[in-house]
């Protein structure tokens, strides 16, 4: 959900906010909020700066440590299953690809100049779970709600770049990410008469916990702000879709509509809730069956600012329980041709009903753990329920096929493996080629894999030896054998995998001797300082260089999950200390030097040389 322009009004009432030390607390975070926040300023348009958003992820969790601040991050899950939600997501999509087709072009899209790269999610997620003073987990759907009641159960703040959160009921109240100095934090005497002088650090935060003063500010009941937000128009009630009663109303965009809006609720003072949303719905001129779905769209959304929910994953973060407790009736699987939407339906269940934790959709255990605990990607609930599959957006060239056209046979295995024999089609939602526009693409789903045999189910997984389920991962990459180095395993098989499907074969060996050289290198402090001399510099991403790194990350990306679903047949590697977008670019400019410079640097560093051989052989399949 979000309420554009609320920040904006909000922040010219700074009396909304209270000067705060944040030290010895728990703190609930929004986790896509945090991903957002820490990649903030970084550069999007070379693919990917992994080393140095690794070391602003360290920081922050650093300093929250020394502050005795205790992180509980929450992530969202699937997309919701309804059809609007999709539509919703669809569009959102498209919009990405806007802002991905914009980076690629040095411009900006409606402002927007970032896209997160492919990674930046797993690796947030992964340095949470290893960290012991941070906790973690992936709700099932969005994560909003499990944010609420959590930071309620605890009574702390939440951290979250999001105005829904000046909308919910948070006892704790909300700091947005500006609006806590992170970086730096400062030392607080707890004694000034003791001879010691005890001490602890601190970060200075501005905390908004002044409802009552918002709706000061509005004209406006507290009870009323929910309506507020709603008729504003956010996820359950789109703003096209109110865009007659906001021109009748003469709302503008941005923070001045709230104020309008504010005047025109405090108008209607003598009705509640329910009948000025029927005023809204009388001045768009709604009636029958599409005046009853508002309704509900606008019902259901205030219900959602108003409540006070609990939080499923008290139980989970004191390591009692899963997420969801077992006892939850799971739905039937048997019907494997139906979707389990298909089967709540027939069998009379709310869509709530039937679908508000995975448990209930009948998803495997073992898929609903690593989700869960943030290995593999929620996407993979949609594709379980509804057969459909939005793609990765990345920066690259748009007048090419799409990045992802390159790893369809992995997402094909996948799929293979998720949904088993009985479905023979997933539908991909991706841009058409030499286009931003959004096609449907239907993809087959194999039986039989060449090297291997006939796919497994998914609940055979754990019955599967360590080698036969590394059998089945290096076939998906048309491979039977990796190299020696054990973390770069899965990343050299993708890695010979992408380079024997590239359609485009210009700068290809350059790019490759880049990309195998910065998987040696990055590890390596020394050899790090070695090349940066020699690197010159890229003010601008070559996009001839760029498509085939997005390739390769997309490559890597479902590789990766297919991986995990797997239970890891080949050792987890750290993209961290492998990639960073630029710096490769750079790498792939000095290996095209024609004065000869990387290969001096490989003679003269003769045990790199090796490493570094062994890996470009092996891609070259010599």
């Amino acid at each position: 959900m979000g309420l554009p322009g609320l920040y904006g009004h909000v922040k010219k009432h700074p009396d909304m906010f209270h000067e705060r030390h944040l030290r010895d607390t728990k703190l609930v975070i929004d986790g896509l909020g945090l991903l957002r926040h820490l990649y903030e300023g970084l550069e999007s348009k070379f693919g990917g700066e992994y080393p140095q958003y690794h070391k602003n992820c360290t920081l922050f969790f650093d300093n929250l440590q020394r502050c005795g601040i205790t992180a509980y991050i929450v992530f969202d899950g699937a997309w919701d299953l309804d059809d609007k939600k999709f539509k919703t997501l669809l569009k959102r999509h498209k919009e990405k690809l806007h802002v991905a087709q914009a980076v690629s072009k040095e411009r900006r899209y409606h402002g927007q100049k970032m896209l997160i790269p492919a990674f930046a999610l797993r690796i947030l997620q992964d340095m949470a779970r290893d960290r012991s003073d941070v906790f973690a987990v992936t709700a099932d759907f969005e994560a909003d709600d499990e944010i609420v009641g959590l930071a309620n159960h605890f009574k702390c703040p939440v951290l979250a770049l999001d105005n829904d959160f000046f909308v919910y009921p948070l006892q704790g109240g909300y700091i947005p990410f500006p609006n806590l100095e992170w970086k730096n934090p400062e030392m607080l005497i707890l004694d000034q008469e003791s001879a010691k002088r005890p001490r602890k650090e601190y970060l200075s935060c501005s905390v908004f916990d002044s409802q009552d003063e918002l709706c000061k500010t509005l004209g406006i009941k507290k009870d009323q702000l929910a309506l507020l937000a709603t008729i504003r128009g956010n996820d359950y009630m789109e703003r096209d879709s109110l865009k007659a009663f906001h021109e009748s109303v003469k709302v503008p965009y941005g923070g001045k509509g709230y104020d309008v809006l504010g005047k025109w609720i405090a108008k209607h003072h003598d009705k509640n809730a329910d009948d000025i949303v029927g005023e809204v719905l009388d001045i768009m001129k709604l009636s029958g069956e599409k005046r009853q779905e508002v309704e509900d769209q606008a019902k259901l959304s205030i219900k959602m600012y108003s409540s006070t929910p609990e939080s499923r994953l008290v139980e989970f973060f004191h390591g009692k329980t899963d997420v969801s407790p077992t006892s939850l009736e799971k739905a039937s699987t048997s019907a494997a041709t139906t979707t389990p939407l298909e089967s709540a339906s027939a069998s009379g269940q709310s869509q709530k009903e039937s679908t508000d934790t995975y448990e209930k959709l009948g998803l495997p255990s073992q898929m609903v753990q690593h989700i869960r605990a943030g290995k593999l990607h929620s996407m993979w609930v949609n594709v379980f329920v509804r057969r459909e599959f939005i793609g990765l957006k990345q920066v690259e060239n748009f007048h090419r096929t799409s990045a992802n056209d390159i790893s369809k046979d992995i997402r094909a295995i996948l799929y293979g493996v998720i949904l088993g024999k009985e479905i023979k089609i997933v539908k991909e939602y991706d841009r058409e080629s030499r286009s931003s526009r959004v096609m449907e693409k239907s993809v087959d789903i194999p039986q039989e894999l060449e090297n291997y045999g006939t796919l497994p189910a998914l609940d055979a997984i754990d019955e599967m030896s360590k080698e036969e389920r590394k059998k089945l991962l290096l076939a998906s990459l048309h491979q039977t054998e990796s190299v020696s180095q054990e973390d770069l395993q899965l990343p050299m098989a993708v890695t010979r995998y992408w380079y024997q499907k590239l359609k485009s074969r210009q700068f290809i060996n350059s790019i490759v001797r880049g990309l195998v050289v910065g998987f040696l290198m990055y590890p390596d402090e020394s050899m790090v300082k070695v090349f940066n001399k020699y690197l010159k510099d890229l003010p601008n991403a070559i996009i001839d260089v760029l498509h085939p790194f997005a390739e390769w990350q997309s490559c890597l990306l479902y590789a990766n999950d297919l991986n995990v679903l797997l239970n890891e047949p080949l050792p987890k590697f750290d993209i961290a200390k492998m990639f960073s977008g630029r710096q490769t670019q750079q790498l792939v400019e000095l290996v095209n030097d024609k004065g000869g410079t990387f290969n001096k640097i490989l003679d003269e560093f003769p045990s790199f040389k090796e490493k570094y051989l062994e890996l470009w052989n092996y891609v070259k399949c010599k």
